[in-house]
This record gives structure tokens, C-alpha cells and sequence, in this order.
């Protein structure tokens, strides 16, 4: 500033201190007005950055330095310069906002870590996360997740005004993968290829709205942009998370929101597979109870008659009678503990090693015979009537006698524990020239045909609604095993519950080479 005044950047002619102060933005004004009076009072060099108004009719910023001369009560004239600064501090406000960005993201994602947390309860923790997203990052917010028939389910849904939320969960959350108009979150889902769209797709907008209830969410929702993030742990696709912007006034999703969608899905994600790990450990701690309750009581019976044998004995050592009633008592149950250790004994195995079987020339029949030994008192105990059809001569084989004879005491046991008193038990041999099959029928409870393959699972309980008499779940995992070893199958069949079941195990009478 010379005596003439100031002179503006971009206009041609000076202007007076009065006249320049004009210039200055009102909300620069004051601030300017202060330091320049300030400067005038102590001598002082002045400084100030502030904005005036270009030749153009626009804002621009400025940065002013000069010092007054003359008294504070006579100011003479003020000597500075003053350099557009607008480039700089665009540069500034540009960093400070995205600085302020990841601050905002960074609370966002942390609270998201918190809300989360608790997989104890991941629906009402997913319910609660929606409700965040829709405050902080979009105007609705979609989580659908595979079910176990591989159909996506809707496990939480929000919208930024609650009156639409209610509107929102009716999306349905499975559409037709069919083509680009296929739903965004149903192909995502499928693919494990995230999806930004700025703008909303119109030809999936024309497909939801060809059913009326559709129509009229989107008519309320206005969708104008959409980010759909599968949610993928350990290389698998749990579901698909979507965040959704609508309305005249929505801001278009940009890479930034969705780099922290991804972001978020990775949290949504881990949330949700612990809580399916943590659902399996509590699963697995109530199985344990059940298997350690089903232990005992398959102990329970055998040790009891032990007791009561061995009481009789102490009581009654001269009494040939009594030692004749009760020895073949404590043969029999002390065979039936053995079996039942045997068997677990072979089940922990199986976890490391397939069943070995030692392979020998034998008779069928005589397989037969020692299962029906064993299985013999149950026949009688329940009043159960057996029907044989056995070939009248000898079945030659090569496989391992001790193994399928607990493949059939398995089979046999079975077929009596589900089998009501006064029912009825079919065993049947058919023998062929390279293959033997055997057959045991039972009139008894039946077994519904999809549980056909979960049966042979170790530890599967079908009739787990009979506390006591279903068993330890593992006799007829070791008897497919120990068929699979010798080159044969196992079948069971069954028209459902009440109807009776067959199982037939078909074996070869020599060893594959």
C-alpha cells in the first residue's frame, strides 16, 4: 500500500483503506480490522491471511504483510505486499477434510469392532451394526446370509428414517441369479465379487419392480447408489452385506466409501463366523453331556446285573443252581461291556486310521451263528420273533470273521433297541457268485428317508427323543467302516417312521486284486 491506497489484485485502480475494507469478506473482516489496528498500535509488523473479492465478482484468499508508520493517533501510511494464497489453502481445507474423513471412518469402524463383539447374541449385534451404518455411512443397510440349503436368508436389515425400516425387510432377500437384472446382492452372493455402483442400476430397479409390494419400497426408498461387499472368512462366502444410498439429496457412494465398505464387510464377516464357531463349541459341549449321559447308562445296565450276580454268588457259593443261572448272566454282560469299549476303542481310531481287517477264509453262516449268540438274550428279552433264510450248505469267503460278526451284532442290536415287544426281526442271506448279501429287516420304528446318510455319522442320534435307548451313536459308523475295508457297501432302506427298516450289507467273496 503506497499513499494512493491499496491496490487489489486483478482490478486495475488503488483504494483507499475504507474502500478496501469493502473488498475484505464479512466473515474476514473483523479479524483483519483487529490486526491491522493492533499493528498500528505496537509498531509491529502486521500479517494476516483473509479473502477479498477478485475482479470476477469471486472470493479469493490472500495473504497480507506490512507495517504501519506514523503515531497510533496519526497513521500515515502502511508499506506491505499482499500474494494470493487460494491454491494453498485449498490444499489445506482439502487435507484437514480428509483427515477429518479418516478420523470419522476410523471411530466408525471401531465402534462397528465394539458393537460386534458379542457372539453371543449375532443377531441382535447385527441389528444393532445396521442401525450404526444407516446413521453414519448410508441410508439403508442389508445383511443376508447362506442357509443351510444354500438359499440367502435376510438376518438384518435398517433404514435411516424408521418408519421405512419395517419396509425395507420386506426385500425379499433371494432373487433370481439371472442375467445383469439378477438382484445385486443375490449375484454378488454368488460370485465373491464386490459391486460399486454410483448409480443405481436401472434394470434391477425394472426387475423389483415388476411385483407391487416391490414397486412401492422402491417408490419410498428412492434408490440412487449401492455397494454390495460378499462377506468371505477362511476363502469362504458366508453371505453378502449392501449399503445403500436414496432420495433427490443422496451423495453417490465413491471408491473411498467403498474401500470402507470392504472394510466394514471383513468385520460383519468375522462377527459371523464367530459366532457360528461358538455355536458349535456350545452344540458340541451339550453333545458331550448327552454322550457322557448315554455312556453311562449303556454301562449302568451291564454293571447292574454284574451286582446282582456277583451278590448272588457271595450268598450262595454251595447252590450249583444259582452259580448255573448267574455265570452265563456275567458271561453276557461282561461280553456286552467289552463290545461297547471295543467299539470306542475303533471309533477313536477312525478319527487317525481306517478299520484294518484281517482277511480269512470263512463261512457266512458261521458269522451268523456267533452274532446271533450274542444278540440272542435281547431276542428274548423283548419277545421279539426271528425269521431266518439262510443257504442250507456253507458260504465261503475270505474277510475277517471277528469284524463282521460286529458288524451284524451292530445291526441285530439296532434292529431290537427300535424295535417294539412282540415285534418281529427278518435276517436273510443272498449268494451270488461274487458277491454275498445280507439282510436284516425289522418291524420296528423306522427311519425317515433324509436322515438315510446322517445315520452312519458318528454319534448321530435319529431317535434321540428316547432318552436312554438310542445309544452311543457309533455302531453303525464302525459297521460301514468295517464293510468299506473288506470292498463292500452298506444300504438301508425304510418308508419312514412306523414303517419298519432294512439294512443290507453287500459284500465280495474275495478280495479286489
Amino acid at each position: 500500500m503506497g499513499r494512493r491506497g491499496f491496490r487489489l489484485p486483478g482490478w486495475r485502480q488503488r483504494r483507499c483503506r475504507k474502500a478496501y475494507a469493502r473488498y475484505v469478506h464479512p466473515d474476514d473482516a473483523a479479524r483483519l480490522g483487529h490486526a491491522i489496528e493492533a499493528a498500528t498500535s505496537s509498531g509491529q509488523t502486521f500479517a494476516a491471511e483473509y479473502r477479498v473479492r477478485w475482479s470476477d465478482d469471486s472470493f479469493r484468499w490472500v495473504s497480507g504483510q506490512g507495517i504501519v508508520i506514523g503515531t497510533n493517533r496519526e497513521p500515515r501510511r502502511m508499506v506491505g505486499a499482499i500474494a494470493e494464497i487460494s491454491e494453498r489453502k485449498l490444499l489445506e481445507r482439502q487435507r484437514l477434510e480428509l483427515a477429518e474423513r479418516r478420523s470419522s471412518e476410523e471411530r466408525f469402524l471401531s465402534n462397528v469392532s465394539e458393537l460386534l463383539a458379542d457372539i453371543q447374541d449375532s443377531a441382535q449385534a447385527l441389528q444393532s451394526f445396521v442401525q450404526l451404518a444407516t446413521e453414519r455411512f448410508c441410508d439403508w443397510c442389508l445383511v443376508d446370509c447362506f442357509d443351510g440349503q444354500g438359499r440367502l436368508q435376510r438376518l438384518a436389515s435398517a433404514h435411516r428414517d424408521p418408519a421405512l425400516s419395517p419396509e425395507i425387510a420386506k426385500v425379499p432377500a433371494r432373487f433370481p441369479v439371472t442375467g445383469e437384472s439378477a438382484s445385486i446382492n443375490a449375484r454378488v452372493a454368488q460370485t465373491g465379487r464386490a459391486e460399486l455402483h454410483a448409480v443405481y442400476p436401472q434394470d434391477v430397479l425394472d426387475a423389483l419392480c415388476q411385483q407391487p409390494q416391490n414397486r412401492r419400497i422402491v417408490e419410498l426408498i428412492q434408490p440412487r447408489s449401492f455397494i454390495a461387499v460378499p462377506l468371505v472368512v477362511r476363502a469362504k462366502i458366508l453371505g453378502v452385506i449392501g449399503f445403500g444410498r436414496g432420495g433427490d439429496a443422496a451423495i453417490a457412494f465413491d471408491q473411498d466409501a467403498f474401500a470402507l465398505a470392504g472394510n466394514v464387510a471383513l468385520r460383519v464377516a468375522v462377527c459371523l463366523d464367530n459366532a457360528s464357531m461358538f455355536s458349535d463349541l456350545r452344540a458340541a459341549d451339550r453333545f458331550k453331556d448327552s454322550l457322557l449321559a448315554t455312556l453311562a447308562h449303556e454301562l449302568r445296565n451291564p454293571l447292574g446285573a454284574i451286582s446282582n450276580s456277583v451278590f448272588l454268588m457271595e450268598h450262595a457259593t454251595t447252590d450249583p443252581d444259582t452259580l448255573t443261572r448267574v455265570i452265563p448272566i456275567l458271561r453276557r454282560q461282561t461280553a456286552q461291556m467289552r463290545r461297547l469299549v471295543d467299539d470306542l476303542m475303533d471309533t477313536s481310531r477312525l478319527r487317525e486310521n481306517p478299520i484294518e481287517v484281517t482277511r480269512a477264509p470263512t463261512d457266512l453262516n458261521v458269522i451268523i451263528q456267533d452274532a446271533l449268540e450274542m444278540v440272542l438274550p435281547k431276542l428274548e428279552e423283548k419277545g421279539l420273533r426271528l425269521e431266518k433264510r439262510l443257504p442250507s450248505g456253507p458260504v465261503k469267503l475270505d474277510a475277517d470273521h471277528g469284524r463282521l460278526v460286529q458288524t451284524l451284532v451292530n445291526l441285530l442290536d439296532n434292529a431290537c433297541k427300535f424295535t417294539e415287544a412282540g415285534g418281529w426281526l427278518r435276517l436273510a442271506v443272498e449268494a451270488g457268485a461274487s458277491e454275498l448279501s445280507v439282510s436284516i429287516q425289522d418291524s420296528g420304528e423306522g427311519i425317515d428317508p433324509a436322515e438315510f446318510e446322517r445315520i452312519f455319522e458318528q454319534f448321530a442320534q435319529v431317535h434321540g427323543d428316547r432318552p436312554g435307548q438310542s445309544g452311543l451313536g457309533i455302531g453303525l459308523t464302525l459297521s460301514r467302516s468295517i464293510v468299506h475295508a473288506h470292498g463292500g457297501r452298506i444300504a438301508v432302506s425304510s418308508q419312514g417312521r412306523g414303517s419298519g427298516t432294512t439294512f443290507t450289507v453287500h459284500l465280495p467273496r474275495r478280495p479286489a486284486t
